[in-house]
């Protein structure tokens, strides 16, 4: 058994000898790409700002950032500015591990933003699951910010991309295929994660709200507080706090939303399409500071009081947008899924039939929880 062992292995070594690292190149011709902030300069050129990992020696003058440099380069396209990364590093930029896409407002809003992506549709090294996120001002600064945790902004905004749309609900998450099939759609709608800073010093990026995408460029917002209404209707939230404001005006009481279910139906009914939306939500009390629940009735009227505050405030969000001719709840897809022949119709003049629409929308919330004091007040008598 030896013998054969250690004739397996022989032939193991005389097999990979002659290999050598992906696609031809060794090592250290190559240099891995964790994230790119794209913009446009002065001159409208694009402004590349490349974050790569360092095999080298940390560096002494930040620390923090590790083994992590960014590269800036320019060029009329991205391609060019992308392989002018060799003049800086005397290497290759490798794009398979690259965890993050930012892109500046600025280019988002540009009709050349369609044709910044153009590169890394086309190349065969980005992944297609490569995240994006748009942010306000310059994507560029972003990539020199000091991550929390993890050892660059990159792969930090990634994490706080997934874990704050999973539980908060108050961003979205996208990749390249997503945004692809998005603008592709009947609708032509993609919403994009949107960032900022935090304004501190030493400022780190962090999400809040969403950025509305439509024929190749971005065209609107979502806010942070109409984010969790758009992931409702669309049947994608997670898990999130909700705030209700009480009666006075001056306080407020929260709720621990732990799951949602989302139906839809749609009718067309002439010229004009009825829509429905129910939605089923297991929730959690987790502060009342001005509501008493001491008997069943009180709590049918504290339910009673969060279905109709959601139901308002989802029927703001969803109307807001359709009076402005943007189908961001993609309804326009679920025509054409359902009733093709009626959408074949209506898809010329949908932008003017969408104000039209007023859907229904039913909320029915579960507390499943009041806490570990119940429904009474932790400190002093409850108000109503």
């Amino acid at each position: 058994m030896k013998g054969r062992a250690a004739l397996l292995l022989i032939l193991l070594l005389s097999a990979t000898g002659g290999l050598t690292s992906c696609g031809g190149m060794e090592l250290n011709e190559r240099a891995f790409v964790l994230g790119i902030a794209l913009d446009l300069d002065e001159h409208q050129q694009y402004r590349v700002t490349t974050q790569l990992y360092s095999s080298g020696q940390e560096r002494s003058d930040n620390p923090a950032t590790g083994n992590v440099i960014n590269i800036v380069s320019h060029g009329a396209s991205i391609g060019e500015g992308v392989r002018d990364i060799t003049l800086h590093l005397g290497r290759k930029a490798q794009w398979g591990h690259t965890q993050m896409l930012l892109i500046g407002e600025q280019l988002a809003r540009s009709p050349r933003f369609r044709e910044a992506l153009d590169f890394f549709y086309r190349d065969d090294e980005p992944r297609l699951t490569l995240r994006l996120t748009v942010v306000k001002g310059e994507a560029g600064p972003y990539l020199e910010h000091h991550a929390y945790i993890e050892k660059s902004v990159s792969r930090q905004a990634r994490n706080i991309q997934h874990i704050s749309k999973k539980f908060s609900g108050k961003t979205t998450e996208r990749n390249m295929l997503q945004l692809a099939l998005d603008l592709h759609s009947e609708s032509g709608i993609a919403v994009l994660p949107y960032a900022d800073d935090t304004g501190n010093r030493e400022t780190r990026i962090y999400y809040k709200g969403g950025a509305i995408m439509r024929n190749g460029r971005m065209v609107a917002r979502l806010n942070a507080k109409q984010m969790p209404y758009y992931l409702m209707l669309k049947g994608d939230y997670s898990s999130g706090f909700l705030g209700m404001p009480c009666s006075d005006g001056g306080s407020s009481e929260s709720l621990e939303i732990l799951a949602l279910q989302r139906r839809v139906k749609l009718h067309p009914q002439g010229e004009e399409l009825q829509v429905q939306y129910s939605l089923q939500i297991s929730a959690i009390a987790r502060e009342l500071s001005c509501t008493a629940l001491r008997t069943e009735q009180d709590a049918e009227r504290y339910t009673a009081r969060i279905d109709r505050y959601l139901e308002e405030q989802l029927d703001r969000f969803s109307r807001g947008f359709m009076e402005q001719g943007l189908d961001v709840l993609a309804l326009g897809d679920a025509v054409h899924r359902r009733y093709p022949r009626v959408w074949t119709s209506w898809k010329p003049d949908w932008d003017k039939r969408l104000p039209r629409i007023r859907p229904r929308i039913d909320v029915q919330v579960h507390v499943v929880n009041l806490g570990l004091e119940g429904g009474t007040a932790v400190f002093g008598e409850d108000t109503h």
